[in-house]
C-alpha cells in the first residue's frame, strides 16, 4: 500500500512569524492540550479500573475455570453414559480415569452456581480484557483528536497574525495615500470622489482587520481552552512549509488497508464470537426461556450488531478522511495558482509603474494581493499536510 508521504523542505514562502521572540511552539501546545485533557483523564481512570478488574478476574478464574470444566465435562460424560448413550472410545477412557483416580463423578452443580461459575470462570476475564483493549483504542483516538484539533488551531491563527501583519502595513500605506488625497483636494489636483475613494480603501482596510482580529481573539480562546489557560502568552509557530512527495491513491486502497488493521473491528469481531459462545453454551444447559440465557442472547444480538456498525462507521471515518485529503489538495492546488497569478501581476504591475503608466495606489494594491496570496498558499500546504498526516496515524496505528 503506498503511504502518503510527506518532506518537511524550507521555500521562499517561508514567513517569520509574528512572535518569533517568544515561546509556545506547536508541540507545547499539543502536550499542553493533552495534560489537560479531562475526556483523557476520565478515559485513562476507566482504563486504570478496568484493568484491575482484568487482573483480578483473571486471577480468580484460574482455578474457578479448571473446576468447572472438569464438572462439566465429566458430569455431561457420566449423564450420557448412564442414560444408555454410546460414549467415543476416548470417552470412556477419560471418563474410567476420572472414576479411578478421583471416585465417583461429582454431582452437577446447583444450576444457578453452575452458571454463575461458568459465567466468571470462562466468559468475565475474556469480556473485561475486551472492554480494557477497546478503551485503549478509545483513548489512542482521543488523543490523536486533540493533537489534530491543536494543530489545526495553531496554524489557523499562525495565518491570521501574519495576515494581520501584511494587512497593518498596506493599511499604513492606504492611510499615506489617503493623507496625500487630502493634501491634493485642497489644491484642487483631484476631485471630491478621488479623495473619498482613497478614505473608503483605509477605512475599508481598518474594518477588515478589526474582523480578522475578531477571528484571531476566538481561535486564541479556542487554544486557551483545549492548553487550560486564561490568557494566551508566549506566542509562536514554525513557519516551515511540508509539501507531499507521493501521489494519494484510489479511497479502496486505503479502505482494504484500514479494515485489515482496524483495532476497533477487531475488537469487535472478538467480542461477537465470545458471545455467540456465551450464548451457545448457555442456551444448551437449559431452557432458552430462562432470563439468564435470554440476557446473554441479547447481549450476543447486541454484539453482532455492534459488529456491522463497527464496520460501518470504519467505512464512512475512512471515507470521511479521505475526502478532506482530496478537498484540501484541490484548494492547495488552487492557492498555488493564485500565488503565481499575483507573481505575474506583481511583476508586470512594476514595469508599468516604472514606466509611470500606473500609480502607486494600484502598484501597492497589487503587491498587497501578491503577499495575501503568498499567505495564503502557505496556510494550505501547512493545512494539507496536517490532514495527510492524520490520515497517516489513524491508518498506520489501527485507528479507524
Amino acid at each position: 500500500m503506498k503511504k502518503i508521504y510527506s518532506i518537511i523542505i524550507v521555500v521562499v514562502l517561508m514567513s517569520t512569524s509574528v512572535f518569533a521572540d517568544t515561546g509556545l511552539t506547536l508541540d507545547n501546545a499539543i502536550n499542553n492540550a493533552i495534560s489537560e485533557s479531562e475526556t483523557l483523564s476520565d478515559l485513562n481512570d476507566a482504563i486504570d479500573n478496568l484493568k484491575d478488574n482484568y487482573n483480578g478476574a483473571k486471577a480468580q478464574s484460574i482455578n474457578m475455570e479448571k473446576t468447572v470444566r472438569e464438572v462439566n465435562d465429566y458430569t455431561i460424560l457420566d449423564a450420557l453414559d448412564r442414560g444408555g448413550v454410546e460414549l467415543t472410545e476416548d470417552q470412556e477412557d477419560d471418563l474410567d480415569h476420572y472414576k479411578s483416580t478421583y471416585g465417583p463423578v461429582p454431582p452437577r452443580f446447583p444450576r444457578e452456581t453452575w452458571l454463575q461459575m461458568n459465567l466468571l470462570g470462562i466468559f468475565l476475564p475474556y469480556e473485561l480484557e475486551n472492554m480494557y483493549e477497546s478503551m485503549k483504542v478509545n483513548y489512542e483516538k482521543a488523543e490523536l483528536g486533540i493533537e489534530y484539533q491543536t494543530s489545526f488551531l495553531y496554524y489557523n491563527l499562525s495565518n491570521l497574525e501574519e495576515m494581520i501583519k501584511v494587512q497593518n502595513e498596506y493599511l499604513d500605506i492606504l492611510e499615506k495615500q489617503a493623507n496625500n488625497a487630502e493634501s491634493k483636494f485642497k489644491l484642487g489636483l483631484i476631485s471630491e470622489i478621488e479623495l473619498f475613494r482613497a478614505k473608503s480603501n483605509f477605512t475599508n482596510q481598518k474594518l477588515s482587520i478589526e474582523n480578522l482580529e475578531y477571528t484571531c481573539s476566538n481561535l486564541e480562546m479556542q487554544l486557551n481552552l483545549l492548553m487550560g489557560k486564561d490568557l494566551l502568552t508566549n506566542y509562536s509557530y514554525s513557519a516551515n512549509i511540508v509539501i507531499p512527495s507521493d501521489e494519494i491513491n484510489e479511497y479502496a486502497v486505503y479502505l482494504d488497508e484500514s479494515v485489515i488493521n482496524s483495532k476497533s473491528l477487531e475488537l469487535a469481531n472478538s467480542k461477537n464470537e465470545l458471545l455467540e459462545e456465551k450464548y451457545d453454551f448457555y442456551s444448551k444447559s437449559g431452557d432458552d426461556r430462562n432470563e439468564d440465557v435470554l440476557n446473554v442472547k441479547i447481549s450476543a444480538i447486541d454484539a453482532k450488531y455492534e459488529l456491522i456498525k463497527t464496520r460501518n462507521d470504519l467505512d464512512s471515518s475512512v471515507y470521511t478522511q479521505y475526502s478532506k485529503i482530496v478537498d484540501q489538495f484541490e484548494s492547495l492546488e488552487n492557492a498555488k495558482s493564485n500565488y503565481e497569478l499575483a507573481i505575474s501581476n506583481y511583476k508586470n504591475i512594476l514595469v508599468s509603474k516604472n514606466t509611470g503608466l500606473v500609480d502607486e495606489v494600484t502598484a501597492s494594491s497589487v503587491e498587497f494581493q501578491k503577499n495575501m496570496a503568498r499567505i495564503q498558499l502557505l496556510n494550505e500546504y501547512r493545512i494539507y499536510n496536517l490532514e495527510i498526516s492524520y490520515f497517516n496515524n489513524l491508518l498506520e496505528n489501527g485507528l479507524f
